[in-house]
């Protein structure tokens, strides 16, 4: 529809650069916790999860990977099982998650990153204040606002755009570590 614009992160993009850098510390059992997939950017980073894993020759089934409209029925559902089938890091759809799931672990017993590592998506305000900092993937919130403005713009004078994905951005923190 020429009269549509999307504009957005590339979430393949930033789910690979979140598994390549928990590769090189040795991860190789990943995991992924995210939000129902009825929301469009949640299903593109399940898939690309799927995807990215797949691709790097990873297991990407039910048994590492999970989601859930409620965080609570995520984390009670599906991350027991992702510790019980050895999944030494997990990557969350978004950073509230993420957060939740490093709580949940440390009741558990589990110290993050030295027991397990976890990582966020959108790289909000709080994760550097988080207990450990988060590790995250940035959106670049000026650029995707001035992308929008730019969209919208190109729109009023009936210029079509498609589609416009910007870079993510990994941000290495302490919530990350080397495999145990």
């Amino acid at each position: 529809n020429p009269n549509v614009t999307s504009i957005g992160v590339d979430n393949e993009e930033s789910i690979r650069l979140a598994i390549n850098y928990l590769r090189s510390l040795g991860h190789s059992k990943i995991g992924y916790l995210g939000n129902a997939l009825e929301a469009y950017v949640y299903l593109q980073r399940y898939q690309a999860f799927s995807k990215v894993m797949t691709d790097m020759g990873l297991v990407a089934d039910e048994s590492v990977m999970g989601y859930n409209y409620h965080v609570n029925a995520c984390l009670s559902q599906h991350l027991p099982r992702l510790l019980e089938n050895g999944c030494t890091a997990i990557i969350c759809s978004h950073d509230i998650l993420a957060h939740s799931t490093m709580f949940y672990c440390n009741e558990l017993g589990l110290r993050v990153p030295d027991d397990i590592s976890i990582m966020g998506h959108d790289d909000i305000p709080f994760c550097r204040y988080t207990t450990p900092p988060m590790t995250t993937i940035r959106q670049n919130r000026p650029a995707l606002g001035k992308s929008a403005f730019y969209a919208l713009s190109c729109q009023l004078n009936d210029v079509s755009l498609s589609t416009h994905l910007l870079h993510a951005e990994l941000i290495i923190r302490a919530s990350s570590g080397p495999v145990p």
